[in-house]
């Protein structure tokens, strides 16, 4: 009986398929004799597939790792706004996190940029709810003006009681808007300071990232930078200082839990420190 030959041409889908389903329980020989194909071939393929779902896997991992449903406090956010708001902070966080932090965000970042967001929603109710005062506002003086126009001599008490009403409300929704003129402008103020921390956050840790991975030639070009050199000047001495400070204290004498009074050893230097005490 004459040997069944291999197929040729490139592999359907159900045929990719059942290679992804199975690379990990059989090896490429195996797989190539269920599908009748060129094991070369099917060896080929399987590399291509397992690096592709690897990257598939590692991209999925990242962005499950930033995605605003897996964030601890996800059900704190839910309890707080309605479905139109937790759309708009879902869209906000997703855009900020992929397009200003590249998926590369601490999670003291992410808190920051949570409570960021949660003040641009409140800033978004406060100046709904103006909207609707002043309509309301609009509304009422127009009713008013519509009674004032009744003639004199047919007014009555009801008339009275009406613009009365009309009145009292009126100022109550102007009160309102002064109130909440001020709390607008305190969460304008709050919005700014947090997105400045947030950018301030992230570029402080891009710049020492970099600075952390710089070479010879970079760090020779970075020290041409006089504001550079001072700064690291400053650390330098800083350290020096602190390190001095140290091991001025380490190296006193130091009394045991057996009563014994001695000097620790820390390096050569404590050692002659001791000898010369002993000299004298």
């Amino acid at each position: 009986m004459a040997e069944e030959r291999n197929k040729d041409g490139r592999l359907t889908e159900p045929e990719l398929k059942y290679l992804r389903d199975n690379y990990d329980k059989k090896d490429h020989i195996d797989l190539a004799k269920d599908l009748k194909r060129n094991p070369k071939t099917i060896e080929k393929i399987l590399k291509k597939l397992i690096a592709e779902d690897n990257i598939n896997g590692a991209f999925k991992g990242m962005i499950s790792a930033h995605d605003l449903k897996s964030q601890p406090f996800w059900e704190q956010i839910k309890r707080q706004f309605t479905k139109e708001e937790l759309r708009e902070f879902e869209a906000n966080w997703n855009g900020i996190i992929g397009e200003q932090f590249k998926e590369d965000i601490l999670y003291t970042e992410k808190l920051q940029l949570k409570a960021l967001l949660e003040t641009n929603i409140l800033l978004g109710r406060n100046m709904a709810a103006r909207m609707k005062a002043s309509l309301d506002q609009e509304k009422l003086e127009a009713r008013r003006d519509e009674l004032y126009m009744i003639p004199v001599e047919d007014r009555n008490n009801q008339w009275q009681d009406q613009v009365f009403n009309i009145d009292a409300q009126i100022k109550g929704i102007v009160d309102s808007a002064k109130a909440n003129t001020d709390e607008q402008t305190k969460l304008q103020m709050t919005s700014v300071k947090l997105n400045d921390e947030l950018k301030g956050s992230r570029k402080a840790r891009v710049e020492k990232s970099t600075e952390a991975s710089l070479g010879w030639t970079d760090l020779l070009r970075k020290l041409e930078d006089e504001e550079f050199r001072n700064r690291a000047t400053r650390q330098s001495r800083l350290l020096d200082m602190a390190s001095d400070k140290v091991k001025d204290e380490l190296s006193q004498l130091h009394t045991y839990l057996d009563g014994v009074l001695d000097r620790p050893i820390l390096n050569s230097d404590t050692v002659l420190l001791e000898e010369e005490e002993d000299e004298s």
